[in-house]
């Protein structure tokens, strides 16, 4: 039950963190208004490495942050595609081997084009229109993502707390 917790808690305020970089040092290197989504970068390596449950909890927890901070969409967008990112990630725990640098950076523009295309259905099946900037942007932030994916799997290795199984998350 400690390790449960721990995780959980270590996982959700990592996360915190991220969205705190994410919303104020990351705003300075925009390109055409898009930054790179740290959040789902951590979010995938503890799904990756912690299994679904995990990785559910931390993709609805930075989701609600997200909301919190504000955006056009409100707290259920957010929560909803990095729930079921966590999720899909979460699948393939114990299934994949994840070297320091390639394999982070696959997983990640897997997931990054993932979330594109899950933004984009939650915009067509709500018909709400999607800013030019998604569209336009998607490649952009592939390359951010996929370049800091390695950097921050490393920082995130030094936590072995995240080597736990699924059965000891819940």
């Amino acid at each position: 039950m400690v390790k449960k917790s721990k995780v959980l808690l270590i996982s959700i305020l990592i996360i915190f963190i991220t969205i705190l970089l994410q919303s104020t040092i990351l705003e300075f290197i925009k390109i055409n208004n898009i930054k790179p989504d740290i959040s789902l970068i951590v979010i995938i390596f503890i799904a990756v490495h912690s299994g679904i449950m995990a990785g559910q909890i931390s993709g609805f927890s930075c989701g609600l942050m997200q909301g919190f901070l504000g955006g056009p969409f409100g707290y259920g967008f957010h929560a909803l595609v990095k729930t079921l990112l966590g999720f899909f990630f979460g699948l393939t725990k114990g299934t994949i081997s994840v070297d320091p640098i390639f394999m982070p950076a696959i997983l990640i523009i897997i997931g990054t084009i993932i979330k594109a295309i899950v933004q984009g259905l939650i915009h067509l099946i709500f018909l709400i229109p999607v800013p030019k900037f998604y569209i336009e942007g998607v490649g952009i932030e592939i390359v951010y993502n996929s370049v800091l994916a390695p950097f921050i799997f490393a920082i995130l290795k030094l936590f072995n707390i995240f080597k736990v199984k699924e059965s000891e998350i819940f």
